[in-house]
């Protein structure tokens, strides 16, 4: 039942991202910027409570990727959490279909960082 509220919040964040003119940010989104992050947050805290309580469940493996999944939209600009979630999710759940997930996550996002700044967000050069 968490995975699946878990799920649910996930989409209702995305179709709000969808309605939007543009995918990240800007002026004139603020009303609907917080409903949106907090959609995340719903599903964040049903995806800690699996791994706290159920970390031998076969819906673990899923959310702690999952974790990592939240973390990695760009709007969030929390790239090194993601590719901490997904590095643990291949330590702790190796062989499963969601650390095939996650490695490939983690060479798609090590692509990028580079050009990022600390967290994965624009360089600034300051």
């Amino acid at each position: 039942a968490l995975m699946q509220r878990a799920r649910a919040a996930i989409a209702a964040a995305q179709r709000q991202r969808g309605a939007q003119p543009v995918v990240f940010f800007v002026p004139g989104w603020e009303s609907g910027y917080p409903r949106f992050l907090a959609c995340y947050e719903l599903a964040a805290r049903d995806l800690d409570e699996i791994l706290e309580s159920h970390a031998a469940s076969p819906e673990a493996a899923e959310a702690l990727f999952t974790e990592g999944l939240i973390r990695d939209y760009p709007h969030l600009e929390r790239f090194d959490e993601a590719l901490a979630a997904y590095r643990a999710t291949i330590e702790r759940y190796p062989g499963t279909e969601w650390a095939r997930r996650a490695q490939e996550r983690i060479l798609a996002l090590e692509g990028i960082m580079p050009a990022a700044g600390p967290h994965g967000g624009a360089a600034t050069g300051r």
